[in-house]
């Protein structure tokens, strides 16, 4: 019984290690970027020695992936459960996902073009989507890449605006405004392609 305890206890110090590298990381890149973050202040910020992060990260880089890596890990758990509740229930509460990790979403996307976090969750919805875009509408894979390309540069744009507090919507007005936009006003461009010309 004794052992037992002593691994809980072992288990419960390393994720609050873990839990302070992580935190102070994102404290920093609230302050610089990371490339111009160092081991040594980062672990000042943490009060942690140097042993301690590099028992469990390679360097900044593989901590930042890891941090990344397990809010992906999420989304795609969420996202297994799309065609099954339907696609504005499933964007509501993706986008209430992204409220409650407010900080980390906007620090992952902040400045980092095709690299940010919520364009790599919609490039990921996308493909998750497509086949069901290609069943509801007629076009060529040229307008098809045009007409997502539309859809994530807006989506990604009004979310971070969203997250920053720039947009005052719940999280189910801002996924059935979505929904409202993709899918029923693609579908209407597309059933009449010669309109206003």
């Amino acid at each position: 019984m004794p052992r037992r305890n002593n691994v809980t206890t072992e288990n419960r110090r390393v994720k609050y290690s873990k839990k302070l590298i992580q935190d102070s990381l994102l404290q920093l890149l609230q302050e610089k970027p990371l490339e111009k973050i160092t081991v040594k202040e980062l672990c000042e910020r943490a009060d942690v020695n140097r042993g301690t992060f590099y028992r469990y990260y390679e360097d900044i880089f593989d901590l930042f992936e890891t941090i990344e890596q397990s809010l992906g890990t999420n989304f795609e758990n969420h996202a297994a459960t799309m065609h099954t509740q339907g696609l504005v229930p499933f964007l509501t509460e993706l986008l209430h996902g992204a409220e409650k990790n407010r900080d980390l979403v906007i620090i992952l996307s902040n400045d980092r073009g095709d690299d940010s976090f919520l364009r790599k969750c919609i490039d990921r919805l996308y493909e998750l989507l497509s086949p069901q875009w290609k069943e509801l509408i007629s076009c060529t894979e040229e307008e098809m890449k045009i007409l997502y390309t539309i859809a994530a540069s807006s989506m990604e744009a009004i979310t971070f605006e969203w997250l920053k507090g720039n947009i005052d919507m719940t999280a189910e007005e801002l996924a059935q405004l979505y929904y409202n936009i993709f899918m029923d006003g693609f579908r209407q461009f597309l059933l009449n392609p010669g309109a206003g010309r």
